[in-house]
């Protein structure tokens, strides 16, 4: 029996792809950055630039489970993180 819940990966990885036409995207938390990586060029993004993290239900005509995440950095710098469709 463990003392506690398993231990997280070294760097916690997320992959997305906004649309069927776009590359997937790589997103890690590294250090005290988050870094998302698409076709091989990285962008870092400080944690303490982030202002607010917004995770909503964002249904379509044909896509009624759909939601999607958007990171603002600045009032004026808005990241859509990913979409996705529950269950």
């Amino acid at each position: 029996m463990s003392d506690g819940p398993p231990p997280l990966p070294r760097i916690p990885v997320y992959e997305a792809r906004l649309t069927y036409f776009d590359k997937v995207r790589i997103y890690r938390i590294v250090g005290e950055r988050l870094q998302f990586e698409e076709e091989g060029k990285l962008q870092n993004i400080p944690l303490s630039e982030i202002t607010s993290i917004r995770c909503r239900f964002f249904p379509t005509r044909f896509q009624l489970d759909r939601y999607e995440m958007i990171l603002e950095v600045s009032e004026s710098t808005k990241e859509l993180i990913a979409e996705f469709q529950g269950k």
